[in-house]
């Protein structure tokens, strides 16, 4: 997606049970609705590991990381793994912040990924349900995010219920 300075590039691969994405600027939810897509395709394929390589990652917001705590959400339940690689600065510390690491391996600092993807994935803002989703996958992973995000869940409940 290109708009100024929201420029990101998403990269996807699968090989064997491990599927991986690597990701090239800044991901947010004006273009993260196909990651959670992806992720739910290789799950059902048998994943087994999920590895994002956030080496050239310059920021990532709330709905973004919510889409991960949701795949790793689902890869805890089929005793999965997900891991996240190269993960420093900024955004080391906003992980940490939400309590991801309880759900996630967390690599900070320059650790190789073994692969990384290869095939382009599209870019699409995320819906009001999916940014939905995403905030509840967030508190899912830990309960203290509640109070981080109970004004945007209670606003997108009601706006998904026509507001009553």
């Amino acid at each position: 997606m290109k708009d100024g300075q929201n420029e990101v590039k998403y990269l996807v691969g699968f090989a064997g049970e491990t599927a991986y994405l690597s990701i090239f600027g800044k991901a947010n939810y004006l273009n993260c609705r196909k990651i959670g897509d992806f992720f739910s395709r290789v799950i059902a394929k048998g994943c087994k590991a999920i590895k994002v390589d956030c080496s050239s990652c310059t920021g990532m917001d709330s709905t973004f990381l919510g889409t991960l705590a949701g795949a790793a959400l689902k890869m805890r339940k089929i005793g999965g793994s997900f891991e996240i690689d190269n993960l420093v600065g900024r955004n080391l510390e906003i992980v940490d912040n939400l309590g991801l690491g309880k759900i996630v391996k967390i690599n900070s600092g320059a650790s190789d990924s073994s692969k990384s993807g290869s095939d382009a994935l599209e870019t699409e803002a995320a819906d009001a349900i999916g940014i939905l989703d995403a905030h509840k996958n967030l508190v899912a992973a830990d309960s203290s995010n509640f109070e981080k995000f109970e004004n945007v869940i209670s606003f997108l409940e009601r706006d998904a219920s026509g507001g009553e």
